[in-house]
């Protein structure tokens, strides 16, 4: 008997353009085919609900454990917004081996825990990410040896597939075959490599007795751990090193696209050079704050910039003051930059303003090598 060929691609879920005849024991699926096929064949597939249901279950829950939680105001706020984020990312978690009875969490996992007991009680809680757990388990050897019919040809590169799918595919290595229709490279033994290998084995509990050490940096760059004093430094270096080779992965690429810019390079996700970056709107907004008649809502757009020139502490107590007072260089405008630059500290005593903003801006904490950079800024601006 044949036996039935599975060519699996996790683009197969969407329509499949087939070159010539297809084999008529050949079948194209991608990761929900493949899910529902091996539910079938395990004999534990059913109907679920759907995602509108599996959000109404969630912001349930969310309501009955909202006090004292992290996501208790957004909650009050927008029930079920909040819950389709929230259950979003209970679903990343998941599938990625999440064990919610685990004390050493984090506070915001420790209370999404709290929701999990309530929620894996509900009827019908069981997303895609529940349902790949529950197969993952139900996948013994005796299991996989009734899938005799089935033989399966993988046309991604292995290191291209999800972690739940590899892990799938390990339990059943014996009917799996990888035939990569991109371009193969070598087995690489870099850092990178290794890493990568070793943390996808911590977290499915996979048995590895290996102890694996890592080459020096100097003969070997594929991994690297830095640390910035900055978000806009990182962006910066990310965009001087980014190539057609490169990719990152990154959750601020507004602020990115204006780095990359900057260096004369393709803005992320455009074939154009993008012809704003905030460098420009920084200057756009400079210019009529000095050259003409001073606009106090070009004055507020300036210190509201996402990156401004100026502290932010500075800017932020400087733009509350004007939407109470309009008007600069007035006794309030000028007792807030006094405390930011210690000016007030000389003073017999303080007003009880003046002490909050002291305490706000740490004036007393800081070093005397910060107080001048502090007024170096000012001076400038």
């Amino acid at each position: 008997m044949n036996k039935m060929k599975l060519v699996f691609s996790i683009g197969y879920d969407s329509f499949v353009y087939k070159a010539g005849e297809v084999e008529f024991n050949q079948r194209y699926v991608g990761e929900l085919q493949l899910l529902n096929l091996l539910e079938r064949e395990l004999g534990i597939y059913r109907i679920y609900k759907t995602d509108k249901d599996r959000i109404a279950l969630y912001s349930e829950c969310l309501k009955a454990n909202k006090s004292n939680s992290f996501f208790e105001k957004s909650v009050l706020s927008d029930g079920l917004s909040t819950a389709k984020q929230l259950l979003l990312y209970r679903d990343e978690l998941v599938l990625l081996g999440w064990d919610s009875l685990r004390e050493d969490q984090p506070k915001r996992f420790k209370d999404l825990a709290t929701v999990e007991k309530d929620f894996i009680k509900t009827a019908g809680f069981e997303g895609i990410s529940d349902r790949w757990q529950i197969v993952i388990k139900n996948l013994t050897d005796n299991k996989i040896k009734e899938f005799g019919i089935y033989t399966i040809l993988v046309v991604n590169d292995k290191g291209d597939l999800p972690n739940h799918i590899q892990t799938v595919f390990a339990k059943m290595a014996k009917l799996v075959t990888y035939n990569s229709i991109t371009l193969k490279t070598e087995d690489s033994n870099s850092n990178l490599d290794r890493f990568k290998t070793q943390l996808f084995n911590s977290l499915y509990q996979l048995e590895d007795k290996s102890n694996i050490a890592l080459h020096s940096l100097e003969n070997d760059k594929s991994l690297q751990l830095l640390s910035f004093k900055s978000e806009q430094l990182l962006l910066d270096c990310m965009a001087a090193h980014a190539n057609s080779d490169t990719v990152f992965v990154n959750q601020d690429n507004a602020n990115f696209d204006y780095s990359l810019v900057s260096l004369g390079k393709t803005a992320t996700g455009s074939k154009q050079i993008q012809a704003n970056p905030q460098l420009i709107q920084i200057v756009k907004l400079i210019i009529p704050c000095f050259s003409a008649e001073l606009n106090l809502q070009t004055l507020i757009s300036f210190l509201t910039l996402s990156y401004c020139p100026l502290d932010f502490l500075l800017t932020k107590e400087l733009s509350k003051q004007l939407s109470k007072k309009p008007g600069v260089n007035n006794k309030e405008w000028n007792s807030i930059i006094d405390c930011y630059l210690g000016v007030t500290l000389e003073k017999e005593k303080l007003n009880d303003t003046e002490e909050k903003l002291i305490k706000h801006f740490k004036t007393n904490d800081i070093s005397e090598e910060v107080l001048r950079e502090r007024k170096k800024q000012v001076k400038l601006f």
